[in-house]
C-alpha cells in the first residue's frame, strides 16, 4: 500500500492539465510537487527525491526529452519513475533511448486508472532506503 510520504513530480506547462494530473496524486493519498516547465523540473529534481515523475515531452525552455536525457546521464535509475503523459508521440523521440527506459508512455487524452496504476506501482515499488 502506499504512504502519504510518496511524492510525484508534476512536469506539466498547461496549467489545466496540471491542476487535474495535481488532483488525481491528491486523490490517491500521494503528495503532488508542480513544475510548469522543464528549467523547474530540473530543479526540483537537483534538490529532491521523487517516488513518480509524470513528465511531459513538450515543455518551455527545456524539453521533456531533455529532461530524460539529463537523468539518463545522471540519476539512470531514476527513469524507472518517470511515467511520460503527452500528445507529442513523434516516433523520432519515441525511438530515444531515454523514453525506451521510462516507466511507460500514457497518451494525452490519458485513461485516469491506467494513470493511476502507474502512479501507485512506482509508490508501492519505492524502495527500503526511501
Amino acid at each position: 500500500m502506499q504512504t502519504p510520504a510518496c511524492a510525484v513530480l508534476i512536469v506539466e506547462d498547461d496549467e489545466p492539465t496540471r491542476a487535474l494530473l495535481t488532483a488525481i496524486v491528491a486523490r490517491n493519498g500521494l503528495k503532488p510537487v508542480e513544475a510548469h516547465d522543464g528549467r523547474s523540473a530540473l530543479a526540483l529534481l537537483g534538490h529532491g527525491s521523487y517516488d513518480a515523475v509524470l513528465l511531459d515531452l513538450l515543455l518551455p525552455e527545456v524539453s521533456g526529452v531533455e529532461i530524460l536525457a539529463h537523468l539518463h546521464a545522471n540519476a539512470p535509475d531514476v527513469l524507472q519513475k518517470v511515467v511520460i503523459v503527452t500528445a507529442a508521440l513523434e516516433p523520432a523521440w519515441l525511438a530515444r533511448i531515454e523514453v525506451k527506459r521510462a516507466r511507460s508512455v500514457i497518451r494525452k487524452p490519458f485513461n485516469v486508472k491506467e494513470l493511476e496504476r502507474e502512479l501507485l506501482a512506482c509508490c508501492n515499488e519505492k524502495s527500503p532506503d526511501d
